[in-house]
């Protein structure tokens, strides 16, 4: 197995000289690195095979070029609004790629709440083979914006990704006529005499407000 070479360079040793012979080297996929005296370049993650020359005699090996971390990006989960103590319906996403673009997986990404409270799980998560790494988010219920930031070790001079949410508690809610006739709030019809029981939900129905019985005459 030949060397590895981590992004975005890799120093074999110094151009060397035999008697007065000297040893170069070559790449065979200069799309997946270069070489310049005693130096490979890596480009995208790949494997190549380098050659090192001296007069008639020369050796290969294989260079490996794997991906490093540069930045990381928010994939997914930011802006939503939720029920507090329920699981929003989108995961916070975080991409971690190298300087190519390229996902970068086995990274680990922490995931901690920074404002409003709620909770977040996992705490830490690593990235998938795209470079992807997810966490459910909790809300509480509180009327302000909560908040949720998401660092890497590796890279510690860039700033926190945030993503921000919204505990939903007082949205327009619907009634429910024995599970049959629904109506938004004013307005309803109640089709007959009799004793009914009334469901209030909320903007998402299974989040049910209050249950409630009732009994309704005619008038003469």
């Amino acid at each position: 197995m030949g060397p590895v070479c981590a992004e975005p360079r890799y120093l074999i040793s110094a151009p060397l000289r035999i008697a007065g012979v000297e040893v170069t080297r070559s790449t065979a996929n200069p799309e997946i690195a270069t070489v310049a005296g005693g130096t490979i370049t890596g480009q995208p993650p790949g494997r190549t095979e380098i050659t090192a020359s001296a007069g008639n005699a020369s050796a290969k090996a294989v260079a490996t070029v794997v991906p490093v971390a540069t930045t990381r990006q928010r994939a997914g989960g930011d802006q939503q609004k939720g029920l507090p103590g329920a699981p929003l319906a989108d995961s916070l996403v975080v991409r971690v790629v190298d300087r190519h673009g390229v996902g970068v997986p086995g990274v680990q990404v922490s995931f901690v709440v920074a404002a409003g409270g709620g909770s977040v799980s996992p705490g830490t998560a690593t990235t998938d083979a795209g470079g992807y790494a997810a966490a459910e988010w909790k809300l509480v219920a509180a009327a302000v914006i909560q908040k949720v930031r998401a660092h890497t070790n590796e890279l510690p001079d860039i700033l926190p990704i945030e993503f921000a949410a919204t505990a939903v508690v007082n949205e327009p809610a619907t009634v429910a006529l024995d599970d049959l006739e629904r109506a938004k709030i004013p307005g309803l019809t109640l089709p007959r005499d009799g004793v009914y029981t009334v469901v209030v939900s909320g903007a998402w129905r299974s989040h049910v407000v209050g249950r409630y019985r009732f009994h309704i005459r005619a008038r003469d």
